[in-house]
């Protein structure tokens, strides 16, 4: 079942998986090639300082339409904190 998480620079669709795993899809749309490619790096890059702390989850990362300012601090930010939304147990149903 995929879920979505909107962030102040991401959208992440994520899953449930047993490892976790990274896709990147910037449109045109977002800027040049330039533009596009640092975006990529720096997510790729707060994906790899900080995969030991995410949970098993799947992610596919878009950019949002209106971030044209992003940091790497801001993308690793965003990828935590769906990770600890995504980590947050459910509360119990009483019947």
């Amino acid at each position: 079942m995929r879920q979505r998480y909107f962030g102040r620079a991401l959208v992440i669709n994520y899953r449930i998986s047993t490892n976790p795993k990274l896709g990147i899809t910037v449109p045109r749309q977002f800027g040049n090639a330039v533009k596009r490619n640092r975006f990529k790096r720096h997510v790729r890059e707060a994906f790899r300082l900080h995969r030991p702390y995410l949970g098993p989850i799947d992610m596919v990362v878009l950019p949002k339409r209106e971030a044209t300012n992003f940091s790497l601090e801001l993308i690793t930010k965003d990828l935590l904190e769906c990770n600890h939304e995504h980590a947050q147990p459910t509360a119990a149903k009483s019947c």
